[in-house]
């Protein structure tokens, strides 16, 4: 029995040895298999940079299809400014070319006006169902009218990563230098008034919803954004053909009895309220486009020193209804109401162009500007700027 019994435990201890022994080879092939050069942890992280590689390529590949869709399904090479004046609405985002050959990008809901010029120097006009009427101004160079550099607003935690390059003129004695957003000193925009843009009536005016500061700041970079990059891609913007009309609740881009009623808060969110579509939207009109219209005019009018000959500066009149007044098809640019943009000054105050009426100056100068407090008592105006909505 002794011996039986010595047997039986040596059995066991050999046992014993052997699973470990088996245990110790299947820890190791787990372990391999696992962090091995061929095992999971391996295989998952190929897996995520394969992933990304498929998910980038795929990008390029919808880009490139959505290029070649741009290029021949919207016949952009077939369909020229005077086959379609007149005509009905493209019912999506369709580039065209003038007479000259150029493009131009027209949104969806939009078609050529009856009375649009052929060709882009002549004034391309679009218009919608509403009879919104709006003007192409070429950008030849962004990098002169858009500087990219991420500089913080003023006294927000909010930067922009690209802001105006905005011009000044020699002539004019109420001129102001320009400054990044941020420099209370001068004109720079898109950026935020420390005193007015912090009342909880203007920012909700703006937001349409209780709102910050802060939020405020970041609603005018994401616009000011968004223009930007349809500059970028189409080359060019649309400005309103007219100065604002309509009412605050219902603004139009159309000839009629000019619309004052707002202050600049309130006119800010009109202009928001004219297009609003998944093809363009409307916004109150930037300084630097506003300089960028004034220099696109001087091959033909003087917008630096005397615009008398291209605005109405005796009593003001309805918009677009004397034609003395039109420039490449836009409608008192120069002369008629003073016009707000979105240029800011100091922590109170906001920019008015060609302000001949109000600065007591007798300059009539469609490129000058005139600072003025955003909720002043002047009978003031401005017009908005269409740009296309680029597709995420």
């Amino acid at each position: 029995m002794e011996k039986i019994k010595n047997r039986v435990k040596g059995i066991t201890l050999i046992a014993l040895v052997v699973t470990i022994i088996v245990l110790l080879i299947l820890a190791g092939v787990a372990i391999s298999l696992t962090i091995g050069s061929n095992g999971i942890f391996t295989r998952a992280e190929n897996a995520v940079d394969i992933w990304k590689e498929a998910s980038e390529n795929e990008e390029k590949e919808l880009q490139n299809a959505e290029d070649f869709i741009d290029q021949y399904t919207n016949n952009k090479e077939d369909i020229k400014v005077s086959d379609v004046i007149g005509g009905d609405k493209f019912d999506t985002t369709t580039t065209i070319k003038d007479e000259s050959g150029d493009d131009i990008t027209i949104p969806g809901g939009f078609g050529i006006a009856d009375d649009s010029g052929i060709d882009i120097d002549d004034g391309i006009v679009i218009e919608d169902e509403k009879e919104n009427q709006f003007v192409w101004v070429p950008v030849e160079n962004i990098n002169n009218m858009i500087k990219t550099e991420t500089v913080p607003l003023n006294k927000v935690q909010i930067s922009t990563n690209k802001y105006s390059i905005l011009r000044i003129i020699d002539s004019n004695k109420q001129n102001y230098g320009t400054v990044k957003p941020g420099d209370t000193s001068s004109v720079r925009e898109p950026d935020v008034l420390s005193d007015y843009d912090t009342k909880s009536e203007n920012i909700n005016t703006i937001l349409e919803k209780d709102g910050t500061i802060e939020d405020l700041a970041q609603e005018f970079v994401n616009e000011y954004t968004n223009m930007v990059k349809s500059i970028e891609k189409y080359n060019g913007f649309y400005i309103g053909r007219y100065e604002l009309t309509g009412s605050l609740e219902d603004p139009r881009e159309k000839s009629g009895q000019v619309l004052t009623s707002g202050n600049w808060y309130e006119l800010y969110n009109s202009c928001k309220k004219i297009v609003n579509t998944n093809y363009a939207k409307t916004s109150m009109i930037y300084g630097c486009q506003w300089d960028e219209v004034c220099n696109w005019l001087k091959d033909e009018y003087n917008t630096d020193t005397d615009s008398s000959s291209l605005g109405n500066y005796n009593a003001v009149i309805n918009t677009g209804t004397d034609s003395n007044y039109e420039a490449k098809k836009i409608y008192d640019l120069a002369g008629n109401y003073c016009e707000w943009t979105q240029e800011a000054h100091g922590d109170l105050s906001r920019v008015t162009r060609d302000p001949y009426t109000i600065d007591g100056s007798g300059q009539k100068v469609a490129a000058s500007r005139f600072i003025v407090a955003p909720q002043s008592g002047f009978s003031l105006t401005t017009r908005a700027t269409l740009y296309l909505k680029i597709s995420d």
